[in-house]
């Protein structure tokens, strides 16, 4: 019996933290992931790759003013599906699956690019 509990305790412990990969939704869709950019990360967007349920919420945190972020596959050609020059945080819903690739508007050139895989 004492066996079984333990079973069962541990069983809702997994369920309760949903069974997360790593990208802060466990995989149920309507979950929050953080992205952060400039200050002590650098010229970077971390984690620069994300993967996502539709439904789930990126934020991303850091300076919009230095960094104008912008979706798009290509340096200084913006696809329009999201993007932010203010503030210091910003959310973007994902309800379709995608591949959407973002990147700092100023600085792509150096490679500050990221992608979230919406599945």
């Amino acid at each position: 019996m004492k066996t079984q509990m333990g079973v069962v305790a541990a069983a809702l412990v997994l369920a309760a933290c949903g069974g997360s990969s790593g990208n802060g939704n466990g995989g149920t869709g309507g979950g929050t992931n953080v992205v952060n950019f400039g200050g002590a990360v650098g010229l970077a967007f971390s984690p620069s790759a994300l993967t996502v349920k539709v439904g789930d919420t990126v934020t991303w945190q850091g300076d919009f003013a230095t960094h104008p972020l912008v979706s798009g596959p290509n340096c200084g050609q913006p696809d329009g599906k999201f993007s932010n020059t203010s503030g210091s945080t910003y959310s973007h819903t994902f309800m379709a699956a995608g591949t959407y690739p973002y990147s700092c508007n100023v600085h792509c050139g150096v490679g500050m690019k990221g992608v979230v895989t919406v599945q």
